[in-house]
């Protein structure tokens, strides 16, 4: 264990399809992309006693319309581009 990382307390199961949820519209929104390399990376860090893990990705990003509404329940999962 690595000292200075804090303890955190999380629905393993729910952190889960979170992280699999973005992963998969990662690859969906890159899917398109011919004019660049399709790059997704996840990082992870502690700043401030908090731990933050974030998700890039060189997709097509996300809809002028669906802004707001991304970081709501409202946005629902499409099918993917693939099925």
């Amino acid at each position: 264990m690595q000292y200075g990382i804090p303890l955190l307390q999380v629905d393993a199961h729910e952190l889960q399809q979170v992280l699999l949820n973005l992963i998969m519209n990662a690859a969906d929104a890159m899917r398109p992309v011919v004019d660049r390399s399709r790059i997704l990376r996840i990082t992870s860090e502690v700043k401030d006693s908090q731990a933050i893990l974030a998700v890039h990705d060189t997709g097509v990003g996300i809809a002028p319309e669906n802004i707001e509404k991304s970081s709501s329940r409202c946005l629902r999962p499409r099918a993917p581009a693939w099925a």
